[in-house]
């Protein structure tokens, strides 16, 4: 009986994994039942001839708790209960105790308020180098702890969001490094990931000059069909490190792949618009501005009326009504300008190709 139940917790998690939402769930409780009922048979002591047993049941409470956590939603609850169950047994844990370790951070971070949260990240980074059952953990919560930064950095708690920005750049740079130590090298899907991670994050906290060596790297390694989010990236990098006349090159070209009218067509034309004024063309800046509400006349209730509306109110100059400006001529100086920025065409001919992905 006692030996039956590993054999059924090893059935039910393989099961568990084949099948839809409702049914792993279905096979993850017989898996845990069946750990259950082997901690509480299991004879004290050990006889030595069945530790082996005794071990393997233990890797498969790991499993079956990172089950639940993979579980959709996540049932923290029933996953620390396999946990908890397992500790009861009086046999050394110490094959396990990193996985258990690590998946005890999942459990208690997706439990965790931001505060605590950065305290708990911040002393699983603390160690020089991070294990395999660390780094697994650590590529599971990313999701869950930039839903919380992005929480976190519409409110005015700044300094928090902050510091759980520093910890996730932290977390992608530690995994970079991770995977660049083992043996079969840094992969290709894996760099780009992390890369891309990595530079979002720095650009949102307002640090664009440690993100554009990781934009210009995947512009570099990336197909261009799957670069449009790149490039925005990468414009907005640009933007944040006062390289202006750069910014306007990809904006541009973004937008000229991008359906007239969609929402990321009218986030180029804004900031194509600001980019200008930033450049001090006034006069262009007001043409492009006015062709954007003419060929979108609701761009001011839309996603980015907001920021059309603020834009519109700094151009205090002198210009022709709209009816006699003339859409093309405001399209050829823009490209005019683009083609007198030193060195752009060279710079920028990888980096622009991408637009046709939208």
């Amino acid at each position: 009986y006692w030996e039956a139940q590993y054999g059924l917790a090893m059935a039910a998690l393989q099961l568990s994994a084949t099948g839809d939402r409702d049914s792993s769930a279905m096979f993850l409780d017989s898996a845990s039942a069946a750990i259950n009922r082997f901690v509480e048979a299991t004879p004290d002591p050990v006889p030595s001839d069945k530790q082996a047993v005794v071990r393997a049941v233990m890797s498969l409470a790991m499993n079956a708790t990172s089950g639940w956590l993979s579980h959709s939603p996540s049932d923290t609850k029933k996953a620390m209960a396999v946990l908890d169950k397992i500790a009861e047994l009086g046999v050394s844990r110490a094959h396990v105790r990193s996985a258990e370790s690590a998946l005890r951070l999942r459990i208690n971070v997706l439990n965790s308020d931001a505060h605590e949260t950065i305290d708990l990240i911040g002393q699983s980074l603390s160690a020089n180098t991070i294990d395999s059952d660390l780094a697994a953990s650590l590529t599971f919560l990313a999701d869950h702890l930039e839903s919380q930064y992005t929480k976190l950095a519409t409110t005015d708690d700044r300094s928090t969001a902050d510091r759980l920005g520093a910890h996730l750049a932290n977390i992608y740079d530690r995994l970079l490094e991770y995977h660049g130590r083992q043996a079969s090298g840094l992969q290709y899907e894996t760099e780009v990931a992390l890369r891309r991670r990595l530079a979002s994050i720095q650009n949102r906290m307002g640090k664009s000059e440690l993100s554009l060596p990781h934009y210009l790297w995947l512009v570099d390694n990336v197909p261009h069909e799957k670069s449009a989010d790149i490039l925005r990236g990468l414009a907005l990098a640009y933007e944040g490190t006062d390289a202006m006349g750069e910014a306007v090159v990809i904006w541009q070209r973004l937008k000229k792949g991008l359906r007239t009218g969609s929402n990321d067509w009218v986030e180029a034309c804004f900031h194509l618009i600001d980019c200008q004024m930033e450049l001090g063309e006034y006069d262009l800046s007001y043409k492009l501005l006015n062709i954007l509400l003419i060929q979108v006349p609701d761009a001011l209730q839309g996603k980015w009326g907001v920021q059309i509306a603020e834009i519109k109110e700094r151009i205090k100059m002198t210009v022709p009504p709209i009816s006699d400006i003339n859409n093309g001529d405001a399209e050829d100086q823009l490209d005019t300008s683009m083609a007198e920025m030193p060195g752009h065409a060279e710079k920028h001919q990888k980096a622009g190709a991408g637009n046709e992905a939208e």
